[in-house]
């Protein structure tokens, strides 16, 4: 029988190496033992969470061993997460809540939270209801002119472009606009010469008249009232 000698075996690497079997096989199969609690590094925010917690949904990228596996660091003894700590603690959140509490962080966009669980692997029936309840409710739905010219001018409107005709729609608009806030001016003005009302104004020589405004009239109406 062939026999290694013992010179040649480097223990610090045995150890090693045999630190890295406990450790990868603590990975695939620490969900036997759910007093065991599992550390994450998600973008240098660190967590422990049990695995009795993460048990509970085995379908998921943190609750299926073989799954998360995959981001073990065994150097570190640790599941690395390059991934938002906001949405992370938000999905804990949700698991500690046995399901009844899933809410998005304020400043995070509802599509990149989407993408979030998305990546973490979360249920169909949640990821549906949350694209029914946040997403599905933001996207404008327009209806298209069937008629092509219609439907041409409907698009150069509506989504204008860099192109010369979009670029003289643009300009039409901007004259119509100056028209019409001409117009409103105008009518303004006129009305305004409209209230001016002439009052007689008795004095001790005769009589004179001047105009004054009806704003004010009513003003010094109020405070002799």
């Amino acid at each position: 029988m062939f026999k290694v000698p013992k010179s040649n075996i480097n223990k610090s690497i045995l150890k090693k190496e045999l630190k890295f079997l406990y450790r990868l096989n603590k990975a695939l199969y620490q969900d036997v033992d759910e007093s065991v609690r599992l550390n994450f590094n998600v973008l240098g925010h660190h967590y422990e969470i049990p695995v009795s917690i993460l048990n509970n949904y085995p379908n998921t990228l943190l609750g299926e061993p073989k799954l998360r596996a995959n981001y073990y660091d065994y150097l570190k003894d640790e599941f690395i997460f390059d991934r938002h700590p906001q949405a992370f603690e938000s999905i804990i959140t949700f698991y500690l809540s046995d399901g009844n509490s899933l809410s998005k962080p304020d400043w995070m966009p509802t599509e990149m939270f989407y993408e979030e669980l998305k990546f973490f692997r979360m249920k169909s029936s949640i990821l549906t209801s949350y694209y029914d309840q946040e997403i599905a409710s933001m996207i404008d739905i327009k209806i298209i002119p069937k008629n092509k010219y219609k439907r041409y001018l409907w698009l150069v409107i509506n989504y204008s472009t860099q192109d010369w005709y979009s670029q003289l729609m643009r300009i039409i608009d901007f004259i119509l606009n100056l028209i019409a806030l001409w117009t409103f001016a105008r009518d303004c003005l006129s009305d305004h010469r409209m209230s001016q009302i002439i009052y007689w104004i008795e004095e001790s020589n005769g009589q004179v008249f001047r105009p004054i405004y009806m704003l004010f009239h009513l003003h010094m109406s109020n405070v002799c009232n």
